[in-house]
Parts: structure tokens; sequence; C-alpha cells
């Protein structure tokens, strides 16, 4: 006896007045904050049918909650959601905060992945929009890749500026903890602006620079990004930027670890001062 074919998907069928009316609840939840309700308005409006209105607004709705998660710490959840929006609506995966959950979260092969992949894809020919986008990831994986393994570091294409500056940065971190200046000098020299190091040297510099040229080291913190791979580093360096009770509630708001390097930075700094030019 053949097998009775399967039923279709039950489609809910709503009138125009609720669907305006669910819409504009969706709309307002996601305006609120109040992500959840708002992925539960968009998702009961994509079942009737896919507009590309409630497709953005489901992703700007689970971006929301994405967001949330991780401000929170809760990186792996937040990373599943941000696939979850990818799935569900299409929005780019590897566009914002994606690629820097990851490597918060540890997950540093996926990223190396997705760089191989995107270097692979490149033509003979590279536009200077996929050039930047390959500058744009590798400096987004710096941090990590300093201290990473031989087993990771073996991932890298050896054409990438990520392996051909290691060297450099490693060199200049080294002489920055012997406070040696002159081989800090000679390190950060050749660490040139277009390198996914070129924060670092930023940071470096300001580090020492603070106790005898204040204006330039303000100068050099403000050219690391406030969103950028080294603010981890950075922040510690900005309590230096404000005065007063504002100071006091930047220092509150850093880790134990941040408050340690803070202190550190300072002592170097001043061991360093009467050499650096």
């Amino acid at each position: 006896m053949a097998s009775k074919p399967a039923r279709p998907a039950k489609v809910a069928l709503l009138s125009v007045a609720a669907c305006e009316a669910l819409e504009h609840a969706a709309r307002v939840h996601l305006e609120k904050g109040r992500y959840r309700d708002a992925v539960d308005g968009y998702k009961a409006l994509l079942k009737t049918e896919r507009r590309p209105q409630w497709l953005a607004g489901l992703a700007n709705a689970y971006a929301g909650r994405a967001n949330g998660l991780a401000a929170k710490g809760m990186l792996r959840e937040a990373v599943e959601l941000w696939r979850s929006r990818f799935e569900l609506t299409g929005a780019p995966l590897w566009d914002g905060p994606y690629v820097g959950w990851l490597i918060r979260a540890g997950r540093i092969s996926d990223v190396l992945g997705h760089l191989k992949a995107r270097r692979a894809s490149l033509g003979a020919a590279p536009d200077r929009k996929q050039l930047d986008e390959i500058a744009t990831l590798e400096a987004k994986l710096a941090p990590a890749v300093l201290s990473a393994s031989d087993a990771t570091l073996a991932q890298l294409h050896a054409e990438s500026a990520l392996v051909q500056h290691r060297p450099l940065a490693l060199a200049a971190l080294q002489a920055f903890a012997r406070k040696d200046v002159m081989a800090l000098e000679q390190a950060l020299a050749g660490i040139s602006f277009r390198s996914p190091y070129r924060e670092l040297r930023s940071l470096l510099k300001a580090m020492v620079l603070w106790e005898t040229d204040q204006e330039s080291a303000r100068a050099a913190i403000a050219r690391v990004a406030h969103d950028g791979p080294f603010e981890q580093l950075t922040a510690p360096l900005r309590t230096l930027l404000v005065e007063g009770l504002e100071r006091l509630r930047q220092w509150a708001g850093l880790n134990g670890s941040q408050q340690t390097l803070r202190s550190e930075e300072r002592r170097v700094g001043k061991e360093c001062r009467s050499r650096w030019s």
C-alpha cells in the first residue's frame, strides 16, 4: 500500500489588521530593547510571508539579544544566536562582532579557517575592498596570534602580515618588558601603519611617553580604536585621559588584570622615560 503523502506544513493566516498590529508590537519591542519579544513577533509574521522589513526586524532583534548576552560574558550563547540570525534571515555572518566573540571565546581556529577561505577566494587581481577585508580580519586576530601555539600559527598563510610582522611585535613587547628603549624603538619603527599590530605600536609608545610628553601620549592612545582588538590593553591607559570622579568610575570598571597592568605600565614607563626621545 502506498504511503500517504506528508501533509504540508500549516501556515498561519492572519488578517491585514492582525498583521499590522503584530508588526507594530514587534517594532515597539525592538525599539524598547525587548529583543526576545521582538524575535517572537517577527517570527510569527514571517510564518505568513517573508517580507524584507520583517527579515530585517528579526535580524535586528537577534543582534540585540546576542549583544546583550555577550555583554554579560555569555559568549557561547551569543555566538549561537548570531548563527541563528544568519540562518534564519540571511544577514551576514562574519560582519559585526561575531569574529571578536569567537576570538574571546578561544575559538581562534574558526576565525583562522574563515581567513584561509577568504584568502583562497581571492582572484589573481583582488580589488581594494577584498584586500581591506583581509587586513581588517588580520587586525582582529593580532592579539591572539601574539600568544598562539605553533599549531595555530601553522594555519596562517606564509605571506600573511600576521606572520611577517609577528617577530617585530614580539620583539617590541620583550624590549618593553626589559626596559630596553633602544630595542623598543627599533622594533616599533619596523611596524608600519598598515600592520595588523599597528595599534600595539601606539599602545607601547603611549605607555613610555606618558611621563615625558603627555600630549604625544594622548595622541597615541587616541589612535587605538575603542572597539579595536587591543582595547583590553588600552582601557587602563584611557583612565589617564580623564580626571576626578570620571577617572575613578573608569578605574572601577577595569577588571583585576587591567588594574594590575596599569600599575605595571606606570612603573615601566617611569623607568624608561629618561631614555625615551
